[in-house]
Formats: C-alpha cells, structure tokens, sequence
C-alpha cells in the first residue's frame, strides 16, 4: 500500500474510531484498529505529525512577530506622515505670517 493509500485509509479510519469512542465502544480489537496502528508504525506517522505540528507552531510565532514589526512600522510610517504634514501646514502658515507682516511693515513705513 502507498502512503497516500494509507494516509487516506487512516483519515477514514479516525473519523470513525472517534465515533466509536465518543460512544464508549472498545474497538481496540478491530481489524481496522489493527491495520491503523500498523500503518502508524509503518510510516511512522506520528513523527510527522509531530514535526507537522512544529512547524506549523513555528510559523504562527513568527507571522506573529512578523505583525508586530509591522504595526511598527505602520506607526513610525504614520508618525513621519503626520510630521512631515505637520511642518507643511506651519510652513505655509509662516510664509502667511510673513507676508502680512511684510505688508503691514511696509504700509507703516
């Protein structure tokens, strides 16, 4: 059997040993059981699931951390944005200051 034949014959088999035990039913002596248990040795498939796990744990830590850099980002990226509107406005306000300042300086001389 190849290991997609097994993998599949296993999802199966779950779904139903599940079932099974959620209603108290010993099925330890099962034909099924048997050839599940042995397909898990033979494929060691509980190595790679937990290596599957591990993984996937990993991952999750470091999109994690990964959101973290970029909500930094976003705000250090904002904060630059409002500044640099910021010193815009007051430049544009000072160049309006010294206009009128300018005019009313000249209308007083």
């Amino acid at each position: 059997m190849s290991i997609n034949d097994a993998i599949k014959y296993c999802k199966d088999w779950v779904t139903h040993r599940r079932w099974l035990k959620a209603n108290n039913v010993k099925f330890a002596d099962f034909k099924e059981e048997i050839e599940f248990q042995e397909f898990i040795k033979e494929f060691d498939f509980d190595e790679r699931a937990v290596r599957v796990q591990m993984t996937q744990s990993i991952k999750a830590v470091a999109q994690k951390l990964a959101d973290k850099d970029i909500i930094k980002i976003r705000a250090k990226n904002a904060l630059i944005r409002n500044r640099k509107e910021f010193l815009d406005k007051q430049d544009k306000w000072n160049s309006r200051t010294k206009k009128t300042v300018s005019a009313v300086a000249d209308k007083i001389r």
